[in-house]
């Protein structure tokens, strides 16, 4: 029987059903391969005593230290990992040495976090660190700035969403973005209509202080409709990603048409200020930055979904492999690395994947989707790497806990 899961979203908690009885389904069929795999892979699974839960967060700023690869960045807490975050869990950021399964210290506590992306906690430099928290006597979010040793340096007036690598970090409203997708917004405070609408992408300079906003949702909510030629509705901008040169930024833009889920991917010049929309009603799902000039993208193309190459400059579409989605992350100009969602046996696998011959990719790793980390509480891989790229790692559930996993990236061996 063929059944149209996106027609299933439309009614309430059906879809969540169906989505539970596929992982059911998968758990009896792959109940052999998930222990293999789980044995297999212990040997490299990171986890502390007296944390249910460690996790990186989002494939877009690697955990590995710049200088250290031993040292990784990663988020704890003692939520049941199956359940929605709560405001009232915190969750502590950790300096932990990956090699050893040994803690060094805690760098700070945090009540705004999301299992996706946990509080967007990252390495500014070698020995700094950046993670948003909730402060209470002003209502809002902000992000916090600490040294290696876990000594306040700075606290900024916006929320993190990104960080160019020099000196400015890029904020959206996690407001807007928790009420639309909760998957990757915070649940601290609620906003009202005015402030839904106050929404945007926002920089901070670090080194200046200087506030800018780059872009209004007003601007892209005018630039779409013209597009549809009527009203859309649902608008929320996720997963700013700067360029590694800082000289553009690139964010998804989603929204409803009608019944439609409709996803634009859009470039920002950050020189002028110049924003357009670079692949529109694409699907986009997932980006990484290959170069100061290209992006690599899940989206659908003229072949069908898959993995494509995007020239910023002039719009032109390489199709490199037509697969399902994952989260691609840049290696060299021969391959990359990404992920993927639950198989049939309910199996999350980690590939390297050549861009000339997607054929002969090579598996990595593979890892087991517990039956009830579902839907918000899913455990995507998330892969990143090292500097050295000598490491991968990924965020993966170990029985019912959250853990952190470090292979050796054998492709660059």
């Amino acid at each position: 029987m063929n059944i149209n899961y996106r027609s299933l979203r439309k009614i309430s908690g059906l879809h969540k059903t169906y989505r539970f009885s596929k992982a059911l389904l998968a758990a009896f069929r792959g109940k052999k391969m998930r222990s293999r795999i789980r044995t297999n892979m212990q040997s490299s699974v990171v986890q502390l005593e007296g944390w249910k839960n460690l996790f990186c967060g989002y494939y877009d700023h690697s955990p590995f230290n710049p200088a250290d690869e031993t040292l990784l960045l990663v988020h704890a807490n003692n939520q049941p990992a199956w359940r929605q975050p709560s405001p009232k869990t915190p969750t502590e950021i950790l300096l932990i040495n990956w090699r050893d399964k040994r803690l060094i210290r805690s760098l700070g506590t945090t009540y705004s976090w999301n299992w996706q992306q946990g509080a967007r906690g990252m390495w500014l430099d070698c020995d700094s660190v950046i993670y948003n928290i909730y402060d209470a006597s002003s209502n809002r979010y902000l992000a916090k700035v600490v040294d290696s040793e876990g000594r306040d340096r700075a606290l900024l007036p916006i929320p993190i969403q990104e960080y160019d690598g020099k000196s400015k970090i890029f904020s959206i409203n996690y407001d807007a973005l928790r009420s639309i997708r909760p998957d990757y917004g915070y649940r601290n405070r609620y906003l009202s209509k005015n402030e839904f609408y106050d929404n945007g992408i926002t920089s901070y300079d670090i080194e200046t202080g200087k506030f800018d906003v780059i872009i209004d949702i007003y601007e892209l909510q005018n630039d779409a409709m013209m597009r549809h030629n009527g009203k859309i509705f649902g608008v929320k901008i996720n997963h700013v990603m700067s360029s590694p040169d800082a000289a553009f930024l690139i964010f998804l833009f989603r929204y409803h048409v009608n019944s439609r889920r409709v996803t634009d991917l859009y470039l920002i010049d950050l020189k002028t200020n110049y924003w357009r929309c670079l692949v529109s009603d694409s699907g986009t799902s997932h980006c990484c930055w290959a170069g100061n000039s290209r992006v690599l993208a899940t989206m659908n193309g003229s072949k069908g979904f898959g993995y494509y190459f995007l020239d910023i400059f002039d719009g032109g579409l390489v199709c490199k492999w037509l697969y399902s989605d994952g989260h691609p992350v840049f290696m060299s100009d021969e391959s990359y690395i990404t992920d993927t969602y639950p198989d049939q046996f309910g199996i999350r696998h980690l590939l390297a994947v050549p861009y000339e011959d997607s054929g002969s990719r090579t598996e990595l790793a593979a890892f087991p989707e517990p039956v009830f980390f579902q839907g918000e509480t899913r455990c995507d891989l998330h892969p990143s790497l090292s500097h050295s790229q000598s490491f991968v790692q990924v965020d993966c559930a170990m029985g019912h806990r959250r853990s952190v996993a470090v292979l050796p990236n054998i492709v660059r061996e």
